[in-house]
């Protein structure tokens, strides 16, 4: 997953502290029936990148650049992963 957003020019990292990784098996993004989920934590510098403002209005009017999130995410889901992913995303 984090190759297809690096190369939309997303900042990529898996967090460092593995207590924070999302790896804890009640995690409702491991509970699907692979045990295993994507779960993405983005900055809010990307945020601001992706909606008009962040106030829960302005958040309904995207940016163009939602859409190249969004691809990049549907596009890395469509390979999927039997490792479970968790990404810190920034600009």
């Amino acid at each position: 997953m984090g190759a297809l957003l690096t190369a939309q020019g997303f900042d990529v990292r898996k967090h460092p502290d593995p207590n924070l990784q999302g790896l804890d098996p009640r995690n409702i993004c491991n509970r699907g029936a692979a045990g295993a989920g994507v779960q993405l934590e983005r900055s809010r510098a990307v945020r601001v990148t992706l909606f008009e403002s962040l106030t829960r209005e302005e958040r309904k009017q995207s940016k163009p650049r939602l859409k190249v999130f969004v691809d990049a995410v549907a596009r890395s889901l469509e390979e999927e992963s039997a490792d479970p992913v968790i990404l810190s995303i920034d600009t």
